[in-house]
């Protein structure tokens, strides 16, 4: 991203010490590009004080800013502010911030993001820079219910100034079986909107059904629900089946009171023995196969490869969901 540090900075020479604190944040490791008119502020007492590597870093900012075609994300400067734009104090804040990706639970739910970063290496390239430079963090908000909470406590932070807010949402659809709008984010969507907040909902119920089915086929083929999700169902049967907990009803249940998932899994060639085995195989879940199910089951994305989470999304409305996260992460850093 490209951050301008504007002429009239420079004109004060009570701003040197706050001037070298930015551009030594924002160009250790080339965290930012900076450009600033050379032109206007060569002469200037307080840009002649920048040390001599900085000002090597900003001269080849400069020749790349004026030959290529850049756009300037943040600006830095003393007249009125207002969205991405900061005064010389307000930037050196700013600029410290590491970017908070906000997901669910940043332990369990890292491990996806994680395998997606090493899978997908070329669209991860400045994600893992910024990762392992502790640029990035994931942020844990205790839950989609909490997520409006755990923001706003940010904003308080800083007086309810949204200029401060560097994040990206990821979360769970939480749905059951497909919908055009996902009635049970409209709440939090309406809240990132409005606070103008990037984000994404997965198109698949939840993180867990990422999971490539070979990987779920090692944790017990022989298990009913396994061998029923692995061997009967089909993408997106697979896509919204909550794999904790099963269905967790009895198929009369299922049928009066969720009539929409009960369809979902009735494929169009299926006898009424066929709908009643399978749905039966799908009545419990696999939590009991692990000591914790939310800390250990996303340990298994350790083992997926780029070629096997392509094949889990191949079927959906976006097949190139997982490579689109990164892309808006991404763009943001």
């Amino acid at each position: 991203m490209w951050v301008e540090i504007e002429s009239e900075i420079f004109f004060e020479n009570q701003n040197i010490a706050e001037i070298r604190k930015l551009l030594q944040d924002l160009c250790y490791k080339h965290k930012y590009e900076v450009y600033i008119n050379l032109l206007e502020v060569q002469g200037l007492s307080a840009f002649k004080s920048i040390y001599g590597d900085i000002k090597e870093v900003i001269e080849a900012f400069y020749n790349k800013f004026t030959t290529e075609s850049c756009s300037i994300d943040f600006v830095v400067s003393s007249k009125s502010l207002s969205t991405g734009k900061f005064s010389l104090t307000e930037a050196i804040i700013f600029f410290n911030l590491p970017f908070t990706v906000i997901l669910e639970n940043s332990n369990n739910d890292g491990y996806f993001l994680d395998a997606l970063q090493r899978e997908f290496v070329k669209k991860s390239k400045k994600i893992k820079r910024f990762k392992d430079n502790h640029w990035l963090v994931y942020g844990n908000s205790g839950g989609s219910g909490n997520v409006i909470n755990f923001i706003e406590e940010i904003r308080r932070r800083f007086s309810n100034d949204n200029r401060f807010l560097k994040c990206f949402v990821l979360l769970d659809s939480d749905l059951e079986y497909p919908q055009n709008t996902n009635t049970k984010r409209i709440k939090i969507e309406q809240y990132l909107l409005e606070n103008n907040i990037p984000y994404h909902f997965l198109e698949k119920r939840e993180i867990e059904n990422y999971l490539p089915d070979n990987i779920i086929a090692t944790i017990d083929i022989e298990d009913s629900f396994i061998k029923t999700y692995c061997k009967r169902l089909t993408h997106i049967q697979k896509d919204f089946i909550d794999i904790e907990n099963g269905l967790n009803m009895s198929i009369d249940s299922l049928k009066k009171q969720k009539i929409n998932v009960y369809n979902l899994f009735i494929n169009e060639n299926d006898t009424q023995s066929d709908i009643e085995s399978k749905l039966q195989g799908l009545r419990v879940g696999i939590k009991a196969k692990f000591d914790n199910f939310k800390n250990d089951f996303p340990k298994l994305f350790e083992h997926a490869t780029q070629e096997e989470l392509m094949e889990r999304c191949k079927e959906q409305v976006n097949p190139n969901e997982l490579k689109d996260i990164l892309d808006k992460i991404s763009k943001l850093l």
